[in-house]
């Protein structure tokens, strides 16, 4: 919902604080956190962002609000999450699945265990709904 609070999902520093509407990502922020995890968080509302570049921020502290800002359609966070790394001398920052990291922990068997329950869930649910 337009305005809902958007927050951060752990502890770090303020990239990025973009008030600016222009452009594919309209307001947005950036997140740098612990092991070269940065987090993005984009399409935000208008005058809505309340924090700064070089701000420190808890897990849960506000960013900014929910809103439908540069190349977007509809009210929504477009989440996204980066790797920073050294290769040859080079800083990268590159996307990156998080996901990934639990599939290395998890096994196989682990992960199908955890989605099943969802599923049955929203079959129940999308059943309910129907009846």
């Amino acid at each position: 919902i337009s305005g809902d609070p958007i927050t951060a999902i752990g502890d770090g520093v303020v990239v990025t604080a973009d008030r600016n509407r222009s452009g594919a990502e309209g307001v947005h922020i950036k997140l740098r956190h612990e092991y070269g995890l940065h987090t993005l968080y984009l399409h935000g509302k208008p005058g809505s962002v309340v924090v700064r570049p070089g701000q420190r921020v808890g897990k849960g502290d506000r960013l900014m609000s929910m809103g439908t800002t540069g190349r977007s359609d509809g009210v929504h966070l477009h989440f996204g999450t980066l790797f920073e790394y050294s290769l040859g001398g080079r800083k990268r920052i590159e996307y990156f699945d998080p996901l990934g990291l639990y599939r290395e922990r998890l096994r196989g068997e682990t992960i199908i265990e955890l989605r099943e329950p969802i599923y049955e869930a929203d079959q129940r649910i999308a059943v309910r709904n129907v009846l």
